[in-house]
């Protein structure tokens, strides 16, 4: 049976339709689960833990010993490892507390090894939809210290346990927890006032980006919180080239620590030059920033040859080109098709229509 001008349209257009589908349709949106499955962390707290916090704070003696428990729930169907690592706290490069390094500073009253036994990662196994209380010594400073100490607990999935990294669009979450530990010997009635010095400055790169490096040290045997610190660098001429201003800064006690201060403006020449500013915390403590910075030639290469350049042009997709390309010559072949059709249909009427007026006169 011979089709209609309308039934090749619909042919066609379905034709189409299901191309344009097989091109696009598999192509879908998820959301992404942690690899690893869920697990919470929560700690048991003893009976003198100070009320209306919910980590370890209490008071100890020189050598005084306590078994701090913390209870790890595997929430998956299927058994799991867990890595449990004490440590102390330390201060990362973005000027922020950080549980992930070990603070070692030798001007701590007591070192990580000392305070906790297994002063090493542990790991755990837990069967699935299950429990485990994992127990970590604690051994309080054999000296008098005033002050506070800040440790604690962290609790991940196993390193070797880790997924590698998959190829396309999924988004492959990890998980971990920390249980803080502050402990003292004797409360301060007043807080401690906070003594910060800034050693020296450096030119380098970090993560691929230019920054000035700065030597931090913290003196004080408690947390410095909420630090502000606005600063400029000037070369030889007095000319302000770059700019720094970040806030809500947080030290760890008694730490020594590199602090990052991005150069966004414009990568830094050989030459001299002078960071001068201040760094501000609660109570309007003040700490003048006063330090040289010599650039080598050598070093300003390494920066500008090293250096991510987000400048650039976004790459083209060649893929997606490729698809838009051939939905082209899809939709200028139906074009084509349709027009051909509507041609023949046309030529078919004027064959028909004489042949119609002949039959009407005889």
């Amino acid at each position: 049976m011979r089709l209609t001008f309308r039934q090749h349209l619909i042919r066609w257009g379905l034709v189409g339709s299901l191309l344009i589908l097989g091109l696009f349709g598999g192509t879908c949106a998820h959301a992404a689960t942690p690899a690893n499955g869920a697990f919470s962390v929560a700690p048991i707290l003893p009976r003198d833990n100070q009320s209306g916090v919910a980590y370890f704070k209490f008071a100890t003696k020189p050598g005084q010993t306590r078994d701090l428990q913390i209870k790890v729930t595997n929430q998956t169907h299927a058994p799991a490892a867990y890595d449990v690592t004490p440590r102390l706290a330390s201060t990362n490069t973005n000027g922020y507390l950080d549980y992930g390094h070990n603070n070692t500073n030798a001007a701590l009253p007591a070192q990580a090894r000392d305070l906790f036994q297994p002063s090493h990662r542990q790991v755990v196994q837990i069967p699935a939809q299950t429990s485990r209380v994992v127990h970590v010594k604690f051994t309080g400073p054999k000296k008098p210290f005033a002050g506070i100490m800040l440790g604690g607990i962290t609790v991940a999935h196993h390193a070797e346990h880790q997924p590698a990294a998959t190829k396309g669009t999924g988004i492959v979450a990890t998980t971990e927890y920390v249980v803080a530990a502050e402990f003292y010997q004797h409360r301060a009635a007043t807080p401690l006032t906070p003594a910060v010095t800034f050693k020296s400055a450096q030119y380098r790169l970090a993560q691929a980006h230019p920054q000035l490096t700065l030597q931090v040290v913290n003196h004080t045997a408690d947390l410095v919180a909420q630090g502000h610190l606005k600063a400029k660098l000037t070369n030889l001429a007095g000319k302000t080239v770059a700019k720094f201003d970040q806030a809500q800064l947080m030290f760890a006690p008694q730490d020594a620590f590199s602090l990052n201060l991005p150069v966004t403006a414009q990568h830094l020449a050989a030459g001299k030059y002078t960071l001068t500013g201040m760094l501000t915390t609660p109570g309007d403590f003040n700490f003048p920033i006063n330090l040289p910075l010599t650039v080598s030639p050598q070093r300003a290469r390494t920066v500008d040859q090293h250096a991510a350049n987000f400048k650039k042009r976004t790459p083209v997709n060649w893929g997606l080109v490729a698809i838009l390309g051939l939905l082209g010559m899809i939709l200028v072949s139906l074009l084509g098709v349709m027009t051909l059709l509507l041609r023949g249909h046309r030529l078919s009427r004027v064959a028909t229509n004489p042949i119609e007026r002949r039959n009407l006169h005889d």
